[in-house]
């Protein structure tokens, strides 16, 4: 018999509607059950003045809850399916995920226009790029423009008239009795939903057979078959919370499955399509396979471009098939390799007093592997980490700590370690594990002690240089449209190693893409021109910038 429950929640109305919804139906279960609530400020929450997608990262508002529950601060985290990502953290599950409210989406808007009744230029918020893609082939006259806040608060801005109209989700307006604001409820075969729109997921760590079993008597288990077959859906097309894809899988009367999808992969016309069938994940596959498909067949924006990927061999897989598909010839020629320093003493003293750290501030993901691979070599599991905040650059360095079950509880929404230095909360005293390269800079660690932080700076790898094969120097002198650099060491070397060659002038007869202002500004210190820099700080934004600078060109 379990006497008490704490259930984590974010500190919206809505949110804890939620959570005060589940605490009730676990009391109704087993009466005298004390449910407390603990509140949680999440990134998505903080952030509130950029759009979703610019702020980079999946799990925006449910990552401080799942680091809270791997450290047992709280037994339960009650999410909004649809925000949650599809890819669960070593250690826990979804211990119910409750009966779906309503899957459509509504309209809000002051002079009581409908989706088919605004005028054109009219001016509609939403951050959801799946609303945006949708809105965007069905009236393309309109005026889509990103609104964040809570729903009383994007409600407002349409009904004060900053925006035209605003697209809610049905189930979060009725849940906040909000319904005399809505004019009009789009049905869900105009406006497909996000994948697990409407259902309420409650979140625990695996083990706890106790906890599981009373948590299995409010699971739905329709409603998990149908949003378990959305979310395979978005996982098998690569996407997250932040992708224009949506997802609905409704059960027939004669017991059949109907699964309906949208998406707007990048470069690629929007798709639409549905197909039914006795499995809702079997459909899932199905349509993703044939989405996939008629994305392949379509034209490719770096046709016949040959790009150079500087990046070292082992992280640069991804962005070569993200190129490839996108009809780039891809030249690899990594300017460096990834290794462990020589000492890795102060590392491993670290290591065995981690519960000392209030923060580990990773700057790469090379930071977090090479770490990750310390604390195996003294026996200890990857979540000792937890215990600790995490804070990430970016979304490369997140996604390598979820690989391991680990959460970053800070990703700036700039993915430079100036902006880290900002946003993490340390008090005088505490102190702050800073693993990282042999050349880090000197800006993080000067900010953080200044703050009164007592800053341990690690150096626990470098990058070595990696001489021009013959082959790549063939593949060179062939011909190169663009050379691509993920940091300031790749430029430099890359350029070191042309210089031995009779390729010297290489840089100065190509494109240059840079992921960020450090790389473009390392590239300037060479003496080369920045052409390109990425917006968004990521392999998915370099990759944009890419094809902003050939889209309407021809080879």
């Amino acid at each position: 018999m379990i006497e008490a429950v704490t259930i984590g929640t974010r500190t919206s109305r809505l949110a804890l509607w939620q959570s005060e919804h589940v605490a009730a139906l676990l009391v109704a279960l087993q009466p005298g059950l004390q449910a407390t609530l603990q509140p949680f400020v999440t990134q998505g929450d903080k952030t509130l003045d950029r759009p979703l997608p610019a702020i980079g990262g999946k799990g925006l508002f449910t990552a401080e809850l799942e680091q809270a529950l791997l450290s047992g601060a709280i037994d339960l985290a009650v999410h909004s399916l649809k925000d949650l990502p599809v890819e669960q953290p070593s250690g826990l599950t979804l211990g119910a995920i409750i009966r779906r409210g309503d899957v459509r989406d509504c309209v809000v808007a002051k002079q009581g226009w409908t989706l088919a009744t605004l005028p054109a230029g009219a001016v509609v918020g939403t951050s959801s790029p799946r609303r945006r893609a949708q809105l965007e082939a069905m009236r393309p006259d309109l005026v889509i423009r990103s609104v964040r806040g809570n729903v009383e608060t994007r409600a407002r801005k349409a009904l004060e008239g900053e925006y035209d109209a605003v697209i809610l989700a049905a189930a979060g307006v009725q849940r906040l009795e909000l319904e005399n604001l809505v004019t009009e409820w789009l049905p869900a075969d105009l406006l497909l939903p996000a994948p697990g729109q409407g259902a309420l997921a409650v979140q625990c760590r695996a083990g706890n057979e106790p906890l599981l079993s009373l948590l299995a008597e409010i699971d739905d288990s329709d409603t998990r078959l149908a949003t378990s077959a959305e979310r395979r859906f978005l996982q098998l097309l690569g996407g997250g919370c932040a992708a224009p894809i949506a997802a609905l899988a409704q059960r027939r009367a004669d017991g059949m499955y109907t699964l309906s999808v949208f998406t707007a992969l990048r470069n690629a016309a929007p798709v639409q399509m549905a197909e039914s069938g006795t499995d809702p994940l079997v459909l899932a596959e199905t349509l993703a396979e044939r989405v996939l498909a008629s994305a392949r067949g379509q034209d490719k924006p770096l046709a016949g471009r040959r790009i150079v990927v500087t990046r070292p061999q082992q992280q640069a897989q991804s962005l070569h098939r993200s190129l490839t598909e996108l009809g780039a010839q891809v030249i690899a020629a990594p300017a460096i390799e990834i290794a462990p320093v020589d000492d890795t003493e102060p590392l491993r003293q670290s290591l065995r007093r981690l519960d000392e750290y209030r923060w580990i501030v990773f700057t790469s993901a090379n930071a977090v592997r090479v770490f990750l691979a310390a604390l195996e070599e003294e026996g200890l599991p990857a979540n000792a980490a937890a215990a600790c905040r995490i804070a990430a650059v970016g979304p490369a360095t997140e996604g390598a700590l979820l690989a391991a079950g680990l959460h970053a509880g800070y990703v700036p929404d700039q993915y430079l370690g100036e902006a880290i230095a900002r946003g993490v909360d340390v008090e005088p005293g505490e102190r702050v594990l800073l693993p990282r390269a042999v050349d880090g800079g000197s800006e993080l660690p000067e900010i953080l002690t200044a703050r009164g932080a007592v800053v341990d700076d690690i150096a626990i790898y470098r990058s070595c240089p990696v001489a021009l094969t013959a082959e790549s120097v063939q593949a060179l002198e062939r011909g190169v449209d663009a050379v691509i650099f993920t940091s300031g060491s790749t430029a430099r070397r890359f350029a070191a190693a042309l210089a031995q060659t009779a390729l010297a002038d290489l840089l100065e007869r190509c494109t240059i893409v840079c992921i960020g202002p450090k790389t473009a500004e390392a590239v300037r210190q060479l003496g080369y021109t920045p052409h390109v820099t990425a917006d968004v700080h990521t392999e998915e934004g370099l990759i944009e910038a890419l094809i902003d600078r050939y889209r309407g060109t021809t080879r």
